[in-house]
């Protein structure tokens, strides 16, 4: 409780609302810029690259939010742009400066992907600081209040979570 009391306060006491979206195999087709949070692990924002590889064939502007380097492992040129947070003592007791927040929010686009998939609300919340038209995410505790799409691996293995949510993606491809 006492968390989500500092998370609210942090980003302003805002409560995020669902956007109205009809399809959203129209939003992923359309958007010509895609802010995407990697994971803080390095090894699942490696793993996480298949996404961005997608939308980069699709000549899509990405941009990478990396927490603490986490973008190491990632192909060079993978990314138009990498954003760094240093968050080396990032805790629900302990929360980043709010330049962290100002940068944010002084990003945006038209899609933004949270690939972190954490438990930690941090970055659930950092992603829908960023202004932009459409929000996707990973399902994990109260996901659906702040994405409007939201890919549900079940019982799937580390290994297959971004390959199957690039599947849910593709499927509403237009090629």
């Amino acid at each position: 409780m006492i968390s989500r009391l500092r998370f609210y306060f942090y980003f302003g006491g805002r409560k995020f609302e669902k956007q109205a979206v009809a399809r959203a195999g129209k939003v992923f087709n359309l958007a010509k810029e895609i802010i995407f949070i990697l994971p803080d692990d390095p090894e699942q924002a490696r793993e996480s690259a298949v996404i961005a590889e997608y939308f980069k064939e699709k000549r899509k502007r990405i941009i990478a939010v990396s927490v603490n380097d986490s973008a190491s492992l990632v192909p060079a040129g993978l990314y138009h742009e990498i954003i760094v947070l240093q968050m080396k003592k990032l805790s629900k007791y302990k929360l980043p400066p709010k330049t962290v927040k100002h940068l944010l929010e002084s990003q945006s686009a038209d899609l933004v992907i949270d690939l972190s998939g954490s438990d930690f609300p941090f970055f659930r919340y950092a992603a829908r600081t960023i202004p932009a038209s459409f929000y996707a995410g990973i399902e994990k505790q109260e996901a659906e209040k702040f994405f409007d799409f939201i890919y549900r691996p079940g019982n799937a293995p580390f290994e297959g979570i971004y390959p199957g949510f690039l599947n849910s993606i593709t499927m509403f491809g237009r090629d």
